[in-house]
């Protein structure tokens, strides 16, 4: 990670000494508090998927076709929605900073949906089991982009309220702030409707267990439907990320491998789990910005 120290100049005999030195005391202090916020980051099992501890079991999957449309008229719009994201990242680092980061973003939302405003691309189903179907990927808008990130991990018989519920209570996870993504889901390919998780902090959708300034395990999930087999379900994306300046999380390779298995254990651990297994949900892109972060299995967790 490179980091930038930009110190004021000082008039002194010493001129150059002086800036040096300062310099490298700000890097000690930001050395320290990069050692001190990795502290508060549970720690990930080198464990690998195919451990052969676990179950793994192959989803179905089909073709469907989905109209892209953005959820956004206009820019105004996508920072009025993500409002509490926006406030934050101002106060932290300055409205220019988060205004830069917000336009950013954008402008990536706006470049994929001029490829295919309005037209309907064949999408990739998941059909896991019974009545549920879901596009195996989240993104910013509600466009089906090969750039999405990759959903890997599934809860049954619970709903999106009750598992954040539950997590929060352990102590261990809170609400993260961070853009809103949306999911694609339904009971059938024809009931497909998209679904948003917001990141609003307390109040919002997504969790995150560590620092989100230094390192975290950030939970984004998304509400799915009652199925008459295995009852409420929600899915989403579990992943380790990395702050970096200027203004980004970053996925490390094998983050989401790594937030995946991190979530299986800290649930088998700490809550009440009947029982899991892996899915192999065919989900990693040549080509996609994820493909390292990711193998295309997701970890299926049924609630007791």
């Amino acid at each position: 990670m490179q980091t930038k120290v930009c110190m004021p100049a000082v008039k002194t005999k010493r001129g150059k000494k002086m800036k040096m030195k300062k310099g490298m005391r700000a890097l000690s202090l930001l050395l320290v508090m990069a050692l001190l916020g990795a502290m508060f980051v549970p720690a990930v099992s080198a464990e690998i998927f195919n451990d052969g501890k676990k179950e793994i079991r192959e989803a179905q999957w089909t073709y469907s076709s989905i109209i892209q449309k953005s959820q956004y008229d206009n820019y105004n719009d996508f920072c009025l929605e993500n409002s509490k994201y926006y406030k934050y990242l101002s106060e932290k680092f300055g409205k220019a900073e988060a205004e830069k980061f917000f336009s950013d973003e954008y402008k990536k939302i706006s470049s994929e949906l001029e490829k295919n405003r309005d037209a309907k691309v064949s999408t990739q189903i998941t059909h896991l089991t019974s009545n549920i179907y879901f596009w195996p990927y989240g993104n910013r808008d509600t466009l089906t982009s090969p750039n999405s990130g990759p959903v890997n991990v599934i809860f049954l018989n619970t709903d999106r309220t009750q598992i954040t519920s539950d997590l929060k209570n352990t102590g261990d996870w809170v609400g993260a702030l961070g853009f809103t993504e949306y999911g694609l889901c339904g009971p059938s390919t024809s009931q497909l409707v998209w679904r948003d998780s917001h990141g609003g902090g307390i109040i919002g959708d997504q969790l995150e267990a560590g620092n989100p300034l230094f390192l975290r395990y950030h939970l984004v999930l998304f509400d799915g439907f009652t199925d008459p087999v295995e009852g409420d379900w929600t899915y989403g994306n579990c992943h380790i990320d990395e702050f970096r300046l200027p203004l980004s999380h970053v996925v490390p390779e094998d983050g989401c491998n790594d937030g995946r298995h991190y979530i299986q254990s800290f649930t088998s651990q700490n809550l009440n789990v009947a029982d899991d297994y892996y899915v192999n949900l065919q989900n990693r892109e040549s080509g996609s910005p994820w493909y390292n972060t990711h193998d295309g299995y997701g970890i299926t967790i049924e609630m007791s």
